[in-house]
């Protein structure tokens, strides 16, 4: 995961991180913040920021690039037995008319699909 922190707002004192230079924070908090129903998935995170210099402020921006471990995605390769350069197309049917493919995934990782 990485924080970005260049803009001007003044949350990066050193001018050492910003968008071309990101900061590789360890996400330490991930929580979901709406109801496993609802079609939104809404969280809550904590970064550890340690000795960057960077402060977090109501207001200001944060990238994020998720990183997914090998063994997640060979896992999850393995139980949709697909091959990982597998093209997978995801559509709108009778049993996910309006969830969105995230969902999809979600329950197929859970093994209810």
């Amino acid at each position: 995961m990485a924080a970005g922190g260049g803009g001007g707002g003044g949350n990066n004192e050193n001018n050492t991180f910003g968008p071309a230079t990101p900061y590789a924070a360890r996400l330490t908090v991930n929580r979901r913040l709406t109801a496993i129903e609802h079609p939104q998935d809404v969280r809550h995170l904590e970064v550890e920021l340690g000795e960057s210099g960077l402060s977090y402020r109501p207001g200001d921006s944060l990238a994020l690039w998720p990183r997914t471990s090998p063994q997640a995605v060979e896992a999850f390769l393995s139980r949709c037995r697909l091959e990982g350069d597998a093209t997978v197309t995801v559509q709108v049917s009778v049993l996910f008319p309006s969830s969105p493919p995230t969902f999809f995934f979600h329950l197929v990782w859970k093994g209810l699909v």
